[in-house]
């Protein structure tokens, strides 16, 4: 069945959904209400400490607590979105820089930029009620609620921002992900986030990192490679399409090999 699956995901792709030269933002969140949803923690100057600072989803306490978001998938193509838009998520991120990550640049202006480096870390989003998605390109198939509609894992994140601002970006270029509703090839990831109303202001203390601050995070999630639905195993009516998208392929691999041997 994955093998099956695989192959009518590529003619797919062949047909209708040709891989990007630059990433697609596939996923979004914003949200729900004016309050604030993350947590910022520094960590201090205890020679103990292992990180400099720490976060988390939290609406007022310092440990992790999962919190409630809207999420959509956008992805163009296989018609996901029209059953996950703006759904109800659960969201929960976690993640530290490691002793020794100073906001760069150390010194300046006390309303000079501000980068707080060597973030990482993970965004996990759940599903709170079941969802059923259907369509021609895929089979009918109820997602419990529970399940893994986005996880990202990162490293080398960044919280950029002014000194004494009330708004940073916290963005980073290397993820990798992973979905019970999609799958996903290697490629160059990345996300894009804004943290607004901190509380307080943007600020470096003096261990050189980040202050403490609590934000209200939303964002979006982008792919070098458009992903497919997980379930993308068509019914009866499309395996038309899908010969013809074999073809193409095979269009495609004989014309590339004349070309290469002339």
């Amino acid at each position: 069945m994955r093998s099956l699956k695989l192959i009518a995901a590529a003619a797919l792709a062949t047909v209708a959904i040709a891989a990007p030269a630059s990433a697609v933002t596939f996923a979004t969140f914003s949200a729900i209400g004016n309050g604030n949803n993350f947590r910022l923690n520094n960590s201090g100057n205890s020679g103990l400490r292992t990180t400099d600072v720490t976060f988390v989803t939290n609406t007022s306490g310092t440990t992790l607590a999962p919190v409630d978001v809207r999420f959509s998938f956008t992805q163009p193509g296989l018609g996901l979105s029209s059953f996950v838009n703006n759904v109800t998520a659960s969201l929960s991120i976690t993640g530290s820089a490691p002793k020794g990550s100073p906001v760069t640049p150390i010194g300046g202006s006390p309303t000079g930029p501000r980068t707080q480096p060597n973030l990482g870390g993970t965004f996990t989003f759940l599903s709170t009620a079941p969802i059923t998605v259907q369509g021609q390109l895929f089979r009918t198939t109820t997602f419990a609620a529970g399940s893994n509609l986005l996880t990202a894992t990162f490293s080398s994140a960044t919280i950029a921002g002014t000194g004494g601002g009330n708004s940073a970006t916290f963005a980073g270029t290397t993820v990798t992900y992973t979905s019970d509703f999609l799958d996903f090839e290697n490629g160059s990831n990345s996300f894009t986030t804004t943290l607004a109303n901190l509380t307080p202001g943007l600020a470096v203390t003096t261990n050189a990192a980040l202050r403490a601050f609590r934000a209200r995070i939303g964002g979006s999630f982008n792919a070098q490679y458009v992903p497919v639905a997980s379930n993308a195993v068509p019914e009866p009516a499309t395996w038309a399409l899908l010969l013809t998208g074999f073809g193409l392929v095979g269009v495609a691999m004989r014309r590339r090999k004349t070309v290469v041997a002339a």
